[in-house]
């Protein structure tokens, strides 16, 4: 309690405390966050030093943020009525957190490292992406665990043709930017966007990078005052390897990277050969692979610098991209996209809206009527391992996916959307993979999309902080030994989502405006390619693909259409497969049907329409028998609506017993003769037969059957 530290950030949009040494004093660094609004956010930080000696081969960091559900006052909805796995919403926060201060760890840090991010109290409208990395990188730097520059995070929003700080949860098809980045350069940035142009995305980046320069200034006064009253323990940091290449090695994988092969498999076994063999003769040395990892990358610089790529490519060119629709049959939509090495094959599923996917989380409930998977198996990339479930990656990059997908999608989608994207071959874009064959997949089951989306990824790699060389559809050579991963999702008529992640410190907004000026040239091509195989959705849909409909009809009718208890349109569901709901709205009753194919449709339209039809006196009706008796007879003619046909009214001569002509369930047509004032239909066949002439002539069953459209059973 002697060390408690605080110091309070003053903006123009939020107030902020933050303090230390009062909780979670056995972790490494805790930051507590208090904001105006009551919302409460512990940030701990624990390192195993010892975990240097395992040498993992990379950093190994773990960010794991949660929500407690007591923080706004609910109880779980889980039968065990605790927390448990990390949801998908806790997973992206998560990956947001990490991607924005892994690139700034110590090179060569091999330290086992923890960040647990906690809300423990909260309102509803809280948007977690405005403090969590911010209380981190504060938490990191008290901590000392290599992390000596401060980061922040913030999430800007466009509205009425400008940018804003988000201080509040906002709807999915808004334009929102998560930027992370340092006083003086961008880190990580996604975005969900609608279709905005290349200048309004970066003005909205130079905003998010105004706020994020105040913050980490206030990290660095935070810090300098903590330091001077208390002091931070330092320790010895030998985890820290040193990074170089080894220019013999580097030599041996130019000669391989120089040759342009285009093959992954066989680029991978040459490479593999050289590196054991220097892993072997170097088996003493610490941070071996970290001097592999420099020398792949100055190979690779070498040849850049020869203008061309290991894979033979020009740096602006997209590898070759073919692609087909409706390649699994009975599945509503579908698509294979390949280009390249990487291959998706994405299915799409139309549901009605029970099929909504509900998302009841701490701070917020909703319900998605677009969905998007994506999986990554191991024989993706040839490798062998047993499926643990869906990993954080494929969380995030079916995320992405999902966001630049979401504004081309009709404004009044009447279906519940599930696109599942299966990734059977991988040599890098594979999220960007998923884009381009969910844009084909939505087109080939006919939904009415405003155009093709379509995505790339672009690298960049720093031969000095001036020279760099910005690569247009990187493969995954190529992102593993880069210094930028940059995703652009986009239409003809702007960017619908972005992500960007550096492994290297240096990128700046003037290196941003080259690499999306850049993308869009590519974007463009794959657009072209893609409208190649379909430019325009299905005007004729697959016959088994659901149809969707809706009826208005008089407040009044719905309780015909609903029945005693729901009797009537429980059984109109089950005989056509379909689901109904009906809206009682202010002039009308909204039925909305939504049926498993056109004829279904049609067939409960009619049925819905003779409900709610009232009968006319000299209309003709083909009638079912319900009752009878031997005077008279109770014919169904139209559903839920029964009227009387007396014997007389049979036929022109006389019948002693109608229950000798007539049996439960028979077909007649019948013409209502007369309605009374209390709802009741009188009924007549003799009307609709030719009188004859002969008089006295006994029934002829043959000349009755004959001389009704509906006929009369033999048994007359």
């Amino acid at each position: 309690m002697n060390n408690v530290f605080r110091k309070e950030f003053r903006s123009d949009y939020c107030g902020l405390c933050f303090e230390t040494g009062e909780v979670a004093c056995q972790a490494d660094g805790a930051i507590l966050v208090r904001s105006n609004e009551g919302d409460v956010l512990l940030t701990t930080i624990t390192c195993n030093r010892n975990g240097r000696e395992k040498n993992y081969g990379f950093f190994p960091l773990c960010v794991s943020y949660q929500e407690k559900y007591a923080a706004v006052g609910k109880i779980p909805p889980y039968s065990v009525k605790r927390e448990g796995k990390l949801t998908d919403r806790e997973i992206l926060i998560s990956r947001l957190v990490d991607r924005g201060i892994r690139p700034v760890f110590d090179k060569g840090n091999l330290s086992e490292v923890n960040v647990n991010i906690t809300l423990f109290s909260a309102n509803n409208n809280l948007v977690v992406e405005r403090f969590a990395c911010f209380s981190t990188s504060l938490a990191l730097l008290i901590s000392n665990v290599g992390f000596n520059i401060p980061v922040s995070e913030v999430v800007v929003w466009y509205s009425d043709g400008k940018w804003e700080l988000v201080d509040k949860e906002l709807s999915d098809k808004s334009t929102k930017l998560v930027v992370c980045g340092t006083k003086d350069h961008i880190v990580m940035i996604e975005g969900s966007c609608n279709e905005i142009a290349d200048e309004v995305l970066l003005e909205g980046i130079n905003v998010a990078m105004l706020h994020i320069k105040e913050q980490c200034l206030f990290q660095e006064e935070f810090l300098n005052e903590y330091n001077s009253n208390f002091g931070i323990s330092r320790v010895d940091s030998k985890e820290n390897v040193s990074i170089h290449s080894d220019e013999g090695l580097t030599r041996s994988l130019y000669s391989v990277y120089s040759q342009s092969i285009e093959n992954k498999k066989d680029r991978d076994i040459a490479i593999s050969n050289i590196v054991e063999q220097y892993v072997s003769n170097n088996k003493d040395n610490d941070g071996t692979d970290f001097v592999v990892k420099e020398s792949k990358k100055e190979a690779l610089l070498n040849v850049l610098k020869d203008g061309k790529r290991i894979d033979g490519r020009k740096l602006t060119d997209v590898r070759g991209i073919s692609s087909s629709i409706d390649f699994l049959p009975h599945v509503h939509g579908s698509a294979l996209f390949t280009r390249g090495e990487t291959q998706a094959l994405v299915s799409l599923t139309l549901g009605d809206r029970r099929n909504e996917q509900m998302q009841d989380g701490v701070l917020s409930s909703s319900y998605v009527d677009f969905i998007l998977h994506y999986n990554f198996p191991s024989y993706a990339t040839g490798e062998t391992s047993q499926n643990r479930g869906i990993s954080r990656r494929e969380i995030g990059h079916g995320n992405l996916a999902c966001n630049g997908i979401k504004p081309i999608l009709p404004a009044n989608n009447n279906f519940v959307i599930r696109i599942v994207s299966d990734i059977l071959s991988s040599n890098g874009s594979s999220s960007m993979a998923t884009v381009c064959g969910s844009s084909l997949a939505l087109m080939d089951a006919g939904i009415s999309i405003k155009s093709h989306v379509a995505g790339i990824a672009m690298g960049l790699i720093f031969k000095s902080n001036e020279e760099f060389f910005i690569l247009s559809d990187i493969s995954a050579d190529e992102d593993d030994l880069g210094d930028m991963d940059f995703k652009v999702v986009g239409t003809s008529g702007g960017i619908t989502a972005i992500q960007l992640d550096v492994k290297k410190l240096g990128l700046n907004i003037d290196v941003l405006k080259v690499a999306l000026s850049q993308s869009r040239e590519g974007l463009n091509f794959i657009l072209k390619e893609m409208s190649k195989t379909v430019d325009t959705p299905r005007q004729e849909v697959k016959e088994f693909i659901p149809h969707y409909g809706v009826m208005n009809i008089d407040r009044e009718m719905i309780g015909r259409v609903i029945g005693v208890g729901g009797s009537v349109i429980q059984k109109l569901q089950k005989d056509t497969d379909s689901t109904i709901s009906i809206n009682e709205k202010k002039d009308c009753g909204e039925v909305r049907i939504f049926a498993s194919n056109k004829q279904m449709l049609d067939e409960v339209k009619k049925r819905i329409n003779d409900l709610i039809t009232i009968p006319d006196v000299d209309t003709i009706y083909d009638g079912t028998v319900k009752e009878v008796f031997e005077d008279k007879a109770f014919v169904e003619f139209m559903p839920g609506k029964v009227g009387l046909l007396r014997v007389a009214e049979v036929d022109h001569v006389q019948i002693d017993n109608l229950l000798n002509i007539l049996n439960k369930g028979d077909k007649i047509e019948v013409k209502i003769v007369r309605v009374l004032d209390h709802g009741k239909y009188l009924l007549s066949h003799k009307v609709l037969i030719p009188q004859t002439s002969q008089d006295g002539v006994s029934v002829n069953k043959d000349s009755m059957r004959s001389s009704r459209s509906s006929g009369i059973p033999d048994n007359i």
